[in-house]
């Protein structure tokens, strides 16, 4: 072998090693990627699975209220009829006292997610101010100047209270009822002008006491984690003997805006 022949082999020799060296490289350069991309997409799928699990559990309800305060107002419509009368200025007088203002306040303890027990309030009160009317009394009729009437009817009655949650929470849907106590009272002060300088008045009061069951149902929206602001539709039905629309019947429906404080 000569010179020539022992160079040639050393660099066929040193050639084979080196591309042996790129091929290993190479190797490992793809390894190395294979590993990166699968690392970042590993991590980019745990992140999605963190997430999606964080978003769950935000949806989930975490604690449910035991306590609420709520308080209303709105519109009452009484049922009552109106007495069989020719005198049409006393009709209208009176379908104004049909017209009420509404207002009420509970307060709830739920022992349950859905179920609890509570107290509520619930009033309307009408007032109607006529010119120039008759009155009818027992001993017959009499004309007046005026006729200013104050009508108000008063429940006080504990109540089975519901509950129902919408996730995510920020919707509640609720219903109670009960049977308690009504207190009626109506007060009509007869105006007859005179020379003097005081009017000659007459005062008539009609005052009830009764049973009646108390129902309604509402829906709440949450403006903060503990208030709340619905809306919720009542009705009370006099537990009497007669007819729904007796004209001294104290049954009526209200719609209100109601306004609910949750111990979160």
């Amino acid at each position: 072998m000569g010179i020539n022949d022992v160079k040639l082999f050393f660099f066929n020799k040193y050639i084979m090693t080196h591309i042996s060296l790129i091929n290993k490289f190479k190797i490992l350069f793809l390894f190395v990627l294979v590993a990166v991309f699968s690392g970042s997409s590993f991590g980019q799928f745990s992140s999605e699975i963190l997430q999606m699990n964080t978003i769950q559990k935000s949806q989930k309800v975490k604690t449910i209220p035991k306590l609420k305060i709520g308080a209303q107002a709105g519109y009452g419509y009484r049922f009552a009829s109106i007495p069989y009368t020719t005198n049409s200025i006393m009709n209208r007088h009176l379908k104004k006292l049909k017209n009420n203002l509404s207002f009420g306040a509970d307060f709830s303890y739920f022992f349950t997610n859905n179920i609890g027990v509570g107290i509520k309030y619930n009033a309307i009160v009408s007032h109607a101010l006529t010119d120039s009317i008759f009155y009818s009394f027992a001993d017959g009729v009499k004309y007046y100047n005026y006729l200013s009437e104050l009508s108000n009817t008063h429940l006080f009655a504990p109540i089975i209270a519901t509950q129902f949650f919408i996730v995510p929470k920020k919707h509640c849907l609720f219903a109670n009822v009960g049977v308690g106590y009504v207190r009626y009272h109506n007060k009509a002060i007869l105006f007859i002008a005179s020379t003097q300088s005081n009017p000659i008045k007459d005062i008539v009061t009609i005052p009830k006491n009764s049973a009646a069951f108390f129902a309604e149902i509402g829906y709440d929206f949450f403006v903060h984690k503990s208030f709340a602001i619905g809306l919720q539709v009542s009705t009370l039905i006099e537990l009497r003997k007669g007819k729904l629309i007796e004209p001294n019947n104290l049954s009526h429906i209200d719609i209100s805006l109601g306004f609910r404080f949750y111990n979160m």
